[in-house]
């Protein structure tokens, strides 16, 4: 039984962790919005698109294809709006 729990919680720290990463990644999207610069935005983008492929979790999974979508919005108001709801749902400490 002790196994099964350490599992649990060593998914729980995982998931925390992860989700805190794509929290910083999409901050970083956010940055590169405000700044402008193409090449930034791009590789911001690939750095979500890279950490949707490798996510545990189909919830983080979903998030980060949210913010990809969010991130190319036709409206910068909206992009940085979205981006930060978006961030705000992950509940990290």
């Amino acid at each position: 039984m002790g196994t099964k729990a350490n599992k649990r919680k060593g998914s729980k720290v995982k998931a925390q962790t992860e989700a805190g990463r794509l929290r910083g990644l999409i901050e970083g999207v956010i940055d590169t919005q405000r700044r402008g610069g193409d090449k930034a935005r791009k590789e911001a983008l690939e750095a979500l698109r890279k950490f949707q492929a490798g996510a545990d979790s189909p919830e983080l999974r979903q998030q980060a294809v949210e913010a990809r979508v969010a991130a190319q919005s036709d409206l910068a108001a909206d992009r940085v709006r979205l981006l930060g709801e978006i961030a705000s749902r992950l509940n990290t400490p």
